[in-house]
């Protein structure tokens, strides 16, 4: 165990990220010196602010560190001289470099990309992430060719004047291992489906009401997995959309299918028909099987075959669906490199237009956390070597990286990655990943964003608010989750 004890509470969200990314296995408790510690933690980590002076690192552990940093009113020249300092210590203690350096957050792409748009050069951003975020040489190159093909991507769509509609569905056949969304088993609320797509079509009229200044260019259908619904669930809630909403612009309409054993003939052709209905060629469906190991599948909770995956791919094409992206997840409990190996091939086989790679993150909420007693001693293997497997397989399908991103808690400091062919990129998963305008979204535990220009802080900004994640109450709250949505977007 490791305690980090500051004499005042800051930059805790990204200190405690920092040595957890170092300590993977490790749990790690923050407290303030005056609270009360653990009887017995094998390290600890002092930081003490002197405002205005310093501030001090004091490592306790194998290899013992003290550093004294000077201090900047600029925050975020502060936070990163602490990170920098933070990293060599931890570096020296275990011996080892992490690949993305001191960069903690989600989007790492995010500071090539803003960079790129200022008209910075290539070499000058490759200072920015090498030397003040000691990011390696490979990974400085990933965030570079991504942050090149969002730009091309995104430039033409106005931040100010278009929108995202995210839709959610919070209901899945089973709740998977490593799942922390607000989701559950359909079969636990049979009852009340119904009530609930009456309650998102309530949400989904204020929303667009709220919207009609602005041009929709994507819609996420997402969860959960939305294809736990009937054909007839799935009808209602996209003939709704297509009624109500102006589609004249719309680029992409993205379906989580992400469960094979919720897909069948009957849902697919209802989304296609509806697709057509609202545009030409804007359907993307999403298959995930995360693993193409039966093993693998069992050990997580999925209730389907590695045949069942293959079943709803083939009925995809059978029917005319032409844009597919594939989730897969390394670093699974007991999988090795040749499961890694075996599941590339397999996906190769499928051919889909899209690919995203997943490293696997100790989400809290999870059943792999909450349960983690339960789940320690398995194996849970990832790192470059595994990586490259599925960067292989994407490359053998001609695609190139398009959007990246990372969570909390991601054993050795990888990431995610978005593959795609030239043409197929998902245009959801780069707008919201870069916060690139105003994502509308409905449904349980559904988290809106509206993006704005700050003026004074030379940058764009975001407020959010969030719908309650518990399926009842949203049924009943549901005007209030629309005054959320007023208070943020008619403000």
């Amino acid at each position: 165990m490791i305690e980090i004890i500051f004499n005042s509470l800051d930059f805790e969200n990204d200190i405690g990220p920092l040595v957890r990314a170092f300590f993977p296995s490790e749990k790690v408790e923050i407290r303030t010196d005056e609270a009360a510690g653990a009887e017995d933690p094998q390290k600890k980590l002092f930081v003490t602010f002197d405002e205005g002076s310093s501030v001090t690192l004091k490592w306790e552990g194998e290899k013992p560190a003290v550093d004294s940093i000077p201090w900047s009113d600029e925050r975020i020249e502060l936070k990163n001289r602490i990170k920098r300092s933070l990293y060599h210590m931890l570096s020296q203690e275990t011996g080892k470099d992490l690949p993305w350096g001191a960069l903690t957050g989600i989007r790492p792409v995010k500071l090539a990309l803003t960079a790129m748009m200022e008209g910075k050069k290539e070499e000058d951003i490759k200072t920015l992430l090498q030397s003040e975020y000691l990011v390696s040489d490979e990974k400085t190159g990933v965030a570079l060719s991504v942050a090149k093909k969002e730009a091309s991507l995104l430039t033409d769509i106005d931040r100010n004047e278009t929108y995202s509609l995210y839709v959610g569905v919070p209901f899945c056949p089973t709740i998977c291992l490593y799942c922390s969304f607000a989701s559950s088993p359909i079969s636990e609320f049979s009852g009340r489906v119904e009530a609930y797509i009456e309650a998102l079509k309530a949400e989904l009229t204020a929303a667009c009401d709220m919207m009609r200044h602005k041009r929709l260019v994507s819609v996420y259908f997402g969860g959960g997995t939305p294809t736990s619904l009937s054909a007839e669930g799935i009808s209602y809630i996209m003939d709704h959309i297509i009624k109500n909403f102006d589609l004249s612009h719309l680029r992409e309409w993205t379906v989580e299918a992400g469960r094979p054993d919720s897909i069948d003939e009957a849902k697919l052709l209802a989304i296609k028909e509806r697709w057509e209905a609202a545009g030409y060629r804007i359907g993307r469906l999403s298959i995930n099987p995360q693993t193409m190991n039966q093993k693998t599948l069992d050990l997580i909770g999925r209730r389907h075959t590695t045949e069942d995956i293959v079943r709803a791919f083939e009925t995809a094409r059978r029917i005319g669906i032409d844009n597919i992206n594939t989730d897969i997840i390394l670093g699974l409990p007991e999988e090795t490199i040749d499961d890694v190996r075996h599941t590339a091939d397999e996906i190769i086989n499928l051919s889909p237009e899209n690919l995203t790679v997943h490293s696997l993150a100790m989400k809290t909420k999870s059943r792999l956390s909450l349960q983690w007693d339960e789940w320690r001693n398995y194996t849970y293997r990832n790192g470059d070597g595994i990586m490259a497997v599925a960067r292989g397989a994407a490359e053998k399908m001609g695609m190139e990286p398009y959007y990246l991103y990372r969570q909390k808690n991601m054993a050795g400091n990888l990431e995610n990655t978005g593959y795609a062919i030239p043409g197929k990129e998902g245009l959801y998963n780069m707008l919201i990943m870069e916060q690139w305008h105003d994502i509308m979204a409905v449904g349980a535990g559904a988290a809106s964003r509206k993006m704005y220009y700050d003026n004074e802080m030379g940058s764009w900004q975001s407020r959010r608010c969030e719908n309650v994640k518990n399926i009842d109450e949203y049924i009943k709250r549901i005007e209030e989750m629309e005054d959320r949505k007023r208070m943020i977007f008619l403000k």
